[in-house]
This record gives structure tokens, sequence and C-alpha cells, in this order.
């Protein structure tokens, strides 16, 4: 899969604001979500939550957290950048082992 577009894009959104108009302007609202959704899993495995209390907190099936963990053990770079960004990335939830 070539996502050298997607890339350009996404690096040249330099503020907030300007990033949330584009990123509503190309994605609906489920589409959004579930990215967002994705970035969380993410950002909590990372963290060292169980698998099961993500798909808890989320209200998403364990398998679409197991994804996510295979996502992160495929890539070293993501690993990296979700350890680095984790906290940020869940500072507004709050998960209950």
């Amino acid at each position: 899969m070539n996502s050298d577009t997607v890339i350009k894009f996404l690096n040249s959104m330099a503020f907030r604001n300007q990033s949330e108009a584009m990123l509503s302007g190309i994605l609906s609202t489920a589409e959004l979500e579930s990215l967002n959704q994705r970035i969380q899993i993410l950002a909590y495995l990372s963290l060292g939550h169980t698998q099961r209390s993500i798909a808890k907190r989320l209200k998403v099936g364990v398998a679409t957290v197991s994804r996510g963990a295979a996502a992160l053990k495929q890539s070293a770079a993501l690993q990296q950048y979700m350890l680095s960004n984790a906290e940020l990335l869940t500072s507004n939830t709050n998960i209950e082992e």
C-alpha cells in the first residue's frame, strides 16, 4: 500500500485547528471516530493496559484490540512513537484495570 500522499498531507498540517478542519473535510464522522479509537487502543497498549481492559473501556471487541497489538509488534517506529506520546494521547480518558 502506498501512503505517500496521505503522509504528505498530514505533514503539511502545521496547526491543530488546521488539522481538524482538513481531516473533517476528507473523513466522515465515523471514519474520524474509528481513527481516534485505533489511536487510543495503541496508546493504551503502549502504557501497558491489558487488552481486555482496553476493550471494556472503549466498548470494542478484544479482537479489535488484538489487531492493534499486532500492529504495534510489527512496527518498531510505531512502538517508539506511541511510547513517546501515549500519555498525551490518553490524557482525556482513564482505564480501570
